[in-house]
């Protein structure tokens, strides 16, 4: 579905309101705004995600009661998400300029803490996700003719290769939690989602039909169900959100976006003390006008959802295909200039 943008991203290595989905649960847009919004996550009360704006990358969160939003990434830096560390008020992004770090943010009282030189010490550091056990994120090194994806382990304070060298392929780093960690992977023709057991350490591939790709994962380890999304071979073709068993080759649609429409590279789930089900965040991405916004499906995991439902009016006119989407990541990933 997305072989264009890979390609596009391999060579540069160096409506508004709230719509009602179903029953027991809605979706709404939840940050809109100038530029694109990305790559979202929640801890329930602030919304963090990335901002990509006249040419410039920002790390932002939002007060989704009083819509006052702060930046992550310091003055004169670009920064890019990034997750929520769940239970906490923090959350990890990439920062850069003439290098590339991880930070963590804390949205209590502003304060911007580096991670560890473990993670920091080597290479280019970018597309982190965090966790209170775990950061997953990539590294590259000797002039980005090798990519990694690694996994911090915050207690032993060590790494592990998941991935030694990508090659040419494409790699988003989607989830990591206490037990699992789960990512993108992109080739020249399709994508899919792998998933790795820290517990067994080994890895395994959602299945994926013939002609489809999936993307975008994230796990709820309480209930051991995994959510993603599933498309055909370009931007905006039969793109459904899914949530299956891990371990399962079946899945359910949770939602099913109109003709124009797909999500970034990543989602996020997070509980709702109101509701006392999960809220799931995505990015729902515009193909012909090549931009997003933070949308959020809520009680998701409501038993008593309706499943499938459409979520809202397609874009007008051609769809683009996936080489013509601007992702604004591909500049994180590159080494400025």
């Amino acid at each position: 579905m997305r072989r264009g943008l890979v390609v596009m991203l391999a060579s540069c290595l160096a409506l508004t309101g709230s719509v009602a989905a179903s029953a027991g649960t809605s979706m709404e847009k939840v940050v809109g705004g100038g530029g694109t919004q990305y790559w979202p996550s929640s801890n329930g009360t602030f919304v963090a995600y990335s901002n990509y704006f006249r040419r410039d990358y920002n790390a932002l969160a939002m007060n989704e009661a009083t819509g006052h939003r702060v930046r992550a990434n310091a003055r004169g830096t670009s920064g890019v998400l990034g997750s929520f560390i769940q239970g906490t008020s923090q959350f990890i992004f990439q920062q850069y300029g003439d290098r590339s770090d991880l930070y963590f943010f804390d949205v209590s009282n502003r304060q911007r803490t580096k991670a560890p030189s473990a993670v920091n010490g080597i290479g280019w550091v970018y597309w982190p996700a965090g966790s209170q056990e775990h950061i997953l994120y990539m590294r590259a090194t000797h002039r980005f003719h090798t990519r990694s994806l690694m996994l911090f382990d915050r207690s032993t304070k060590t790494n592990r290769k998941l991935i030694d060298d990508i090659g040419g392929k494409t790699v988003f780093p989607g989830y990591v939690g206490a037990r699992y960690a789960a990512w993108t992977t992109c080739g020249s023709e399709a994508c899919f989602v792998f998933v790795y057991d820290t517990t067994t350490q080994t890895t395994t591939k959602l299945p994926t039909p013939a002609s489809k790709s999936s993307y975008a994962p994230v796990i709820d380890e309480a209930t051991d169900q995994i959510y993603f999304v599933r498309s055909a071979d370009r931007c905006g073709v039969d793109v459904t959100i899914r949530v299956g068993a891990l371990g399962s080759d079946q899945s359910t649609t949770v939602a099913t976006l109109p003709r124009g429409i797909d999500t970034g590279w990543t989602l996020s789930l997070t509980s709702n003390a109101t509701s006392g089900f999960q809220d799931l965040y995505f990015e729902r991405w515009e193909c012909k006008d090549q931009r997003g916004d933070v949308w959020a499906i809520r009680s998701v995991d409501d038993p008593g959802t309706m499943r499938g439902q459409d979520v809202g009016p397609a874009a007008a006119g051609p769809y683009g295909h996936p080489v013509e989407r601007t992702m604004p990541t591909a500049g994180a990933e590159r080494r400025p200039g």
